[in-house]
């Protein structure tokens, strides 16, 4: 087998490829002896059949199969030997006519489009990106401590209703009568329904539309206890007579609490204790959303430093033979992606382009790190806080077992390495503001 490369230009390449029978050839003679040994055809011992009545049944089959494995594995070793770095994978040459697999030669010639991708040399050191210290106020640190308490909050009666409150009441209306529904104050649609319904006391009766109160038609059903295909015939009004109210409860500042948030070795034991790590924690949140804005500027910094070229017309032949069954991909759903497209490309060039100066390697312990964070952050979002990297492990490896979690877990690993790198290489342009400010930066 022979392969040579024309560069068209510094991104497109065309591979010529000459193929002889000697290179696929004893592996379908290989194949044709294994398919006789394990045929069973009527008439026949197995493995006893014919080799001719083999080669005819299987031979076109096996002939095709080792001619593409033969001209894969030659275009991915010319791809390795000579370190090219390409976007997507070879393609045919434009024209270029499908091989006759029934009157192969004794050599055989084929092109194929190769697209390398394009080579930058990133100097952080000259780049320049805004850097956001988010203050926290006095009302957010109370915010704060209240979220982390409402994770652990129960549910317990209460006297009086507030917009908080979950109301057990009876429904009656003309001769509609339900004993027992549950609603919440907060879920009313109309604002003068639900002023009706705060400062509300056990015995008390309340008339109101409750079609107002409720818009969706699937809540107004579950109110009323009826089909939602009957919401319409139902009537406005109802007299509400309320027998119960309940509304979640933050638990008491004592040692047992800290225990439920932190884990029984906490060091949080007083409400000072929790004060101070309320704020310790409010503050690595912060500066996970400032890194986060970071990484956006990150981008946009370097993207617009670096006039990435990309093969466009290549990139196009490639998107669309890889998408040519999917029904979604539709000639105007593909004109309207593909410039972002080009732009996560372009993106991607960049910071491979980082990682490999930076020297970053997918090594196990970064791969399981990253694995135990995004393990961590599942269970905090259902209020189990506290747990430690040993305890977690076991459920980070399960994450990795999984083939596409895998894959976000791999991607977001190597990006936090990278960000990182970049966030202590660039010039930081450090500014305060306030949380307020902070989230406009975002509506732009």
């Amino acid at each position: 087998m022979n392969i040579s490369a024309e560069n068209i230009d510094a991104l497109n390449v065309v591979l010529t490829m000459t193929i002889s029978k000697s290179d696929y050839q004893p592996n379908v003679e290989q194949q044709l002896k294994e398919a006789r040994k394990n045929a069973v055809v009527p008439g026949f011992r197995k493995g006893h059949a014919p080799a001719g009545m083999i080669n005819k049944m299987y031979g076109n089959q096996v002939l095709a199969q080792e001619f593409n494995r033969a001209v894969e594995t030659g275009l991915k070793n010319h791809i390795i030997d000579n370190k090219l770095e390409i976007f997507g994978e070879p393609l045919p040459h434009e024209g270029e006519q499908p091989v006759d697999l029934d009157n192969l030669q004794e050599e055989t010639t084929m092109k194929f489009d190769i697209a390398i991708r394009p080579v930058v040399d990133i100097d952080l050191s000259k780049v320049k990106v805004a850097y956001y210290d988010i203050e926290a106020s006095d009302d957010e640190l109370e915010n704060f401590k209240n979220s982390r308490l409402a994770r652990f909050a129960k549910r317990a009666d209460v006297e009086v209703s507030t917009e908080e409150s979950m109301l057990t009441a009876s429904l009656k209306a003309d001769d509609f009568v339900k004993e027992s529904t549950l609603f919440a104050v907060k879920n009313i649609n109309d604002a003068k329904v639900k002023k009706q319904f705060v400062g509300v006391k056990i015995g008390d009766t309340v008339k109101a539309n409750l079609k107002k109160a409720f818009e969706n038609k699937a809540e107004l059903a579950y109110v009323l206890g009826i089909e939602e295909a009957k919401v319409d015939e139902a009537a406005d009004k109802y007299e509400v007579t309320i027998s119960g109210i309940s509304e979640y409860v933050n638990p008491e500042l004592n040692e047992e609490t800290f225990k439920l948030m932190y884990g029984e070795n906490t060091e949080v034991k007083t409400e000072a204790d929790f004060m101070a790590k309320c704020k310790e924690e409010l503050v690595v949140a912060l500066e996970g959303e400032s890194r986060y804005k970071f990484s956006i500027d990150l981008r946009e910094e370097l993207t617009k430093a670096n006039d990435i070229q990309l093969p466009e017309a290549f990139l196009r032949r490639w998107i669309e033979l890889v998408n040519r069954d999917n029904a979604k991909m539709t000639p105007e759903v593909f004109n309207n992606e593909f410039p972002r497209f080009l732009e996560d490309l372009k993106w991607q060039t960049i910071s491979n382009s980082i990682v490999r100066k930076a020297g970053i390697e997918l090594t196990p312990e970064l791969l399981q790190k990253f694995a135990i964070k995004v393990t961590r952050a599942q269970y905090e979002r259902y209020g189990l806080t506290g747990l430690s990297d040993e305890m977690l492990a076991p459920m980070a490896q399960n994450l990795l077992k999984d083939q596409e979690q895998r894959e976000h877990v791999v991607e977001g690993a190597i990006t936090e390495a990278m960000t990182e790198y970049a966030f202590a290489n660039v010039k930081l342009n450090r500014k305060s503001i306030t949380r307020d400010k902070f989230a406009k930066l975002f509506e732009k």
